[in-house]
């Protein structure tokens, strides 16, 4: 494998890597100063960077813990189990030190410039320089990466915590050993407690880190393998365990948050009586539109069912959400297939869903206090429906359509050429592929552009590689020609 760190890096690298962080922290700086000068015209807004919604969420929690000592998100303090601690415990200790939030966004516009430029690294593993460079800067510069690293939104921190573990884990070879194990247990743990989604990586990871270790061809002794594992375990359990014991003690669940089984049952399990529903009722509807009409009145009666079968599972005197896992494997074990389709087709918009339309969506929600949770695939299908019906063509529907069209198209491609970058035998590929693929099945049917932040750079640096397959193929088809990238 070819050798990606930092401290091997000639002066004319080192000079990429700069230019790449230096661009990605003006495009980060110039946004929030945009953002924070148009929510200063709006009254309405909420106070920037704060939103509505999951941002308002976090600010509460932290708030409740530093008025009432108590994590709760509620208005009579009742203790939450729904998210994890991490992010409102750095809200609360950026509020007790400044009484702002301004450091928690300047944190993640530090990791958003290293996360690039180790995107960087990570790609000049599998390619040139030139493609390498356009991998980082199209995440790094990506409107919707931007915009989450300007926020008090998870999304980017996220993922540029899992990056950092990635190519520490995987792609440096500099350090070795238990020290490593134990940095890549520390990054994915602190990422799991701000964004539960991960905690099935921190279980995984230690296969990739195998593998990495045979693929090196310097395979452990048993004593090193141990105090391996030992040190990963050991951290994981250190920064975990605490949090898990106090579910466990208030809620009766040994789990890190709930959120995720609430999202299951919600979106996907109702989501698939839904559709159901309506193929019963001789209205069907295609599979990918219904989560985005989930709250529609029309679905109440797949929402009565759920009640019904979560009545029906829980015990006399329990806790309701401790039955929402059973009530989702009645579900899916009741019509696996339908649910496997229902979905694996509701991923599609974590692949296509447009980053600088999501981006638009936020100005007007920030500028002009509008278009909160406003689907972008219904609102370009009712443009698409007012432009064929020949009422007259408006400026706003069309940009809009191109927009779509024109994210939908570039996705596409990186996605085909993620899937010929499927040839390079090599296991790095492979630990990547399982990242994109495990990130994309466990966000479901609520997939949306915001939610594909973690798994962009991934998705970029393979597009990469297919691309350079792509271009051997042909160099041997057609030896004389010289392409520039």
């Amino acid at each position: 494998m070819e050798v990606a760190d930092m401290t091997r890096r000639t002066t004319g690298e080192k000079t990429i890597l700069l230019a790449i962080a230096g661009a990605v922290l003006c495009a980060q700086v110039l946004s929030f100063a945009y953002f924070s000068v148009a929510a200063s015209h709006n009254p309405a807004a909420a106070m920037y960077p704060v939103l509505a919604g999951d941002s308002q969420d976090y600010v509460l929690l932290a708030d409740n813990m530093l008025a009432h000592h108590v994590f709760s998100d509620s208005p009579d303090l009742a203790p939450s189990r729904e998210r994890s601690p991490g992010y409102p415990i750095l809200i609360l200790v950026s509020k007790v030190l400044t009484n702002s939030l301004l450091p928690i966004i300047l944190l993640q516009i530090v990791l958003g410039c290293l996360a690039a430029v180790l995107t960087y690294l990570i790609a000049r593993a599998f390619v040139s320089p030139a493609l390498s460079i356009a991998a980082a800067l199209l995440y790094g510069l990506d409107p919707i990466v931007i915009f989450s690293n300007t926020t008090i939104l998870t999304d980017g921190i996220c993922s540029s915590l899992l990056i950092c573990a990635v190519y520490l884990g995987v792609f440096q070879s500099r350090l070795r050993g238990p020290l490593v194990w134990a940095a890549v247990a520390l990054i994915l743990s602190v990422a799991t407690l701000i964004r539960p989604i991960i905690e099935v990586l921190v279980i995984l990871a230690p296969l990739a880190l195998l593998w990495r270790e045979k693929a090196a061809g310097a395979f452990p002794r048993p004593r090193t393998l141990v105090g391996m594992f030992g040190a990963y375990i050991l951290v994981c359990a250190f920064i975990l365990m605490p949090w898990m014991l106090r579910n466990e003690r208030v809620f009766h669940s040994f789990e890190i948050a709930h959120i995720g089984v609430e999202d299951i049952l919600a979106y996907d399990v109702g989501g698939m009586l839904d559709w159901r529903q309506l193929q019963a009722e001789g209205r069907p509807m295609a599979a990918i539109l219904i989560p985005r009409h989930i709250n529609d009145p029309m679905f109440a009666p797949s929402n009565a069912l759920i009640q019904t079968e979560l009545a029906r599972e829980t015990p006399p005197g329990g806790d309701p959400e401790n039955s929402d896992g059973a009530v989702v494997k009645h579900f899916i074990l009741g019509d696996p297939f339908g649910y496997a389709y229902f979905h694996l087709i509701n991923t599609v918009p974590f692949f296509l869903g447009g980053s600088v339309n999501a981006y638009i969506q936020a100005i007007h929600q920030i500028r002009d206090n509008s278009g909160f949770y406003a689907p972008t695939m219904l609102g370009a299908l009712d443009a698409f429906t007012r432009l064929r019906s020949g009422a007259g063509v408006d400026t706003n529907d069309v940009l809009l359509l191109a927009l779509v069209a024109i994210e939908t198209i570039f996705w596409l491609i990186i996605c085909a050429l993620c899937a010929v970058s499927l040839f390079v035998r090599r296991f790095e590929v492979y630990t990547l592929v399982a990242i994109i693929g495990y990130l994309a099945v466990a966000t479901g049917a609520l997939a949306i552009a915001r939610y594909r932040i973690p798994a962009e750079p991934y998705l970029l640096i393979l597009a990469a590689c297919g691309w350079t397959e792509l271009l051997k193929f042909a160099r041997k088809r057609f030896p004389g020609w010289r392409p520039l990238l």
